[in-house]
């Protein structure tokens, strides 16, 4: 049997960066690059989801924000994971509801599409960086006083 060498620290077609605010209420999720048609664009959307797993476990925020303000992407079904995030990876019911900010790209007809698909009721669409930043304070500000 031969084992193939798998390196989860970089992928070549997609760069995804992380920010955090000081107190742990959301993670920042920049992903730039290109997840390819369909099953060609697999192994980018997997990584994406790992990279956003690898980083939420290890800061426990309540809100994620995905920019794909400079993701391409056409159509397929893996990216629905990270769009999906709490509910893909929630633990009990209050963590499959905390919310999801994306930012869309430019051309957002793929991104349109699966959203068409899968519904997300989760997620909350915001035009820009700023704007995910203050809803994301906002919506964390309506958690601690409810």
């Amino acid at each position: 049997m031969e084992l193939f060498k798998i390196n989860y620290d970089k992928e070549k077609d997609i760069a995804v960066s992380f920010k955090i605010d000081e107190d742990f209420q959301f993670l920042y999720c920049k992903a730039s690059g290109k997840i390819k048609k369909g099953s060609l664009g697999n192994n980018s959307a997997d990584y994406l989801f790992g990279k956003i797993c690898q980083y939420y476990f290890q800061t426990q925020c309540y809100i994620l924000i995905l920019d794909f303000s400079e993701l391409e992407y056409e159509f397929g079904d893996r990216l629905r994971k990270s769009i999906n995030f709490f509910k893909e990876i929630g633990r009990d019911e209050a963590e499959k509801e905390n919310p999801i900010l994306l930012i869309k790209p430019k051309d957002a007809k793929g991104i349109n599409s699966i959203l068409d698909w899968i519904k997300p009721k989760k997620l909350i669409v915001t035009k820009n960086y700023e704007e995910a930043i203050k809803l994301s304070l906002k919506l964390f500000d309506e958690l601690m006083n409810e």
